[in-house]
């Protein structure tokens, strides 16, 4: 049986780890894929459309 060298283990951390983080996204756009057609409603348009506190990502950087 073959021992794997160091960067042939790193590797394939690496390749399993990205295969891990691409199975959770996949799965969580294909939970949310019939929302995205889907009409902002009731108090979306002033809490998320027009909110310029989250309109600008230098709120959540500096936010610290």
């Amino acid at each position: 049986m073959e021992t794997l060298k160091r960067s042939d283990k790193l590797s394939y951390i690496s390749a399993s780890k990205l295969l891990q983080i691409l199975l959770i996204v996949g799965v969580t756009l294909l939970c949310y894929s019939n929302t995205f057609k889907v009409p902002f409603i009731f108090d979306d348009i002033p809490n998320i459309v027009e909110n310029p506190v989250i309109r600008d990502l230098g709120n959540f950087l500096n936010a610290g």
